[in-house]
């Protein structure tokens, strides 16, 4: 998920940067004051930090915070019961994981839970920008996809969806101009979102290019039942206009 900060198409003003009131948890002091000091040179001064899971609950008992950095890892507590409790307070929280490892299990686990991307480590300056950036100002995975039969087929899914509203917004932008505005922010979505598909893909690309497949003919298939239902309840509509309009002459016995 890292890219070039420079192409992305959100950004965070001066003004939302000191508004944020960010909480670092990590059990490593080193590590702790290491993403403090790239926060602070982004321009986010408002930072507090835990050494593990359960003295980060208490602090968020205290204030309230935008966004939580953490460890992808169990502490004092799982982190997957780390991102409930703390979401389950403030759902508005932004909480974001950190790894060595960005393609472990756990990590995919977390999103699934609502962390919003994913810090790999080691990190630099840029890379964290970017992740606070589309953290903040991305948009939250479908409640529709987190609730897949797996996980290669929640991450076809994903990039799917986002195809779809490439291909509406590039069709919106032939006829509207403001449309054309959105049309670098959804090609950004959609390549963020493979590379995170190809990122946590169980299988690899193999896997994954087969999933994709399998979904996308789904898809088409349950877009052709609906159309069927479409034209079979249209059918029907039609027919009953007809009768309506065009009734059958009244019998001669009727008519004595």
């Amino acid at each position: 998920m890292i890219q070039d900060s420079n192409s992305s198409p959100y950004a965070l003003s001066n003004r939302e940067r000191r508004r944020a009131c960010i909480l670092i948890v990590d059990s490593d002091t080193p590590m702790r004051n290491s993403l403090r000091q790239a926060l602070i040179s982004l321009g986010f001064d408002d930072l507090y930090d835990a050494a593990d899971n359960s003295a980060a609950i208490e602090k968020l008992d205290e204030r309230d915070f935008t966004h939580v950095i953490f460890e992808a890892k169990n502490t004092s507590m799982p982190a997957t019961e780390f991102v409930t409790r703390i979401l389950e307070k403030n759902n508005l929280l932004i909480a974001i994981p950190t790894s060595w490892q960005p393609t472990l299990d756990d990590v995919f686990d977390l999103i699934i839970k609502g962390a919003r991307g994913y810090i790999v480590k080691p990190f630099t300056s840029g890379s964290i920008d970017e992740v606070m950036v589309w953290a903040t100002k991305g948009e939250p995975l479908s409640e529709a996809i987190l609730h897949t039969r797996g996980r290669n087929e929640a991450l076809a899914s994903l990039v799917l969806e986002a195809l779809d509203r490439v291909a509406i917004v590039l069709r919106q932008a032939g006829r509207f101009q403001t449309a054309k505005y959105e049309v670098p922010k959804r090609m950004a979505i959609l390549h963020k979102t493979m590379e995170m598909a190809r990122t946590f893909a169980k299988g690899g690309d193999p896997e994954l290019r087969g999933t994709l497949v399998e979904v996308a003919i789904e898809r088409c298939e349950n877009l052709e039942s609906r159309y069927a239902g479409f034209r079979k309840r249209h059918r029907k509509s039609s027919k009953l206009g007809e009768e309506l309009n065009d009734p059958e002459p009244a019998s001669s016995s009727s008519l004595k």
